[in-house]
């Protein structure tokens, strides 16, 4: 029986990805998600604290007015959060940016993401 519903649900999930290759693309997308995409939650309740980040982005990454408001939270999740709600706006390139000074600054935070 697990056999035959197995077989049942198979043909229709490769025939949508057949039908719309674009939500296929995507759904590759998912799986090489940024690791700064992925750990989104966890980096925002455990990075602290946060301003040797912020120096590490300011002037690459973050404009002067950007760096000051995201400055101006006031607990390391508040911070995070304004740093996070600019990320819909940056490449690629602005992400690794971001994973290189949270790996430079909170070397343990971003190890102990990775084994998982």
């Amino acid at each position: 029986f697990r056999h035959s519903l197995t077989i049942l649900l198979n043909p229709a999930g490769s025939g949508g990805k057949g039908q719309q290759p674009e939500p296929s693309d995507s759904a590759t997308g998912k799986e090489e998600e940024h690791f700064v995409d992925r750990y989104r939650v966890q980096l925002i309740e455990r990075t602290t604290p946060v301003e040797p980040i912020l120096d590490l982005l300011h002037g690459t990454v973050l404009d002067n007015e950007q760096y000051q408001t995201i400055r101006s939270g006031s607990t390391s999740q508040e911070k995070m959060r304004k740093l996070y709600q600019l990320m819909p706006s940056w490449n690629k390139k602005c992400k690794d940016q971001f994973y290189e000074a949270l790996k430079a600054k909170n070397r343990f935070l971003i190890e102990d993401l990775e084994g998982n």
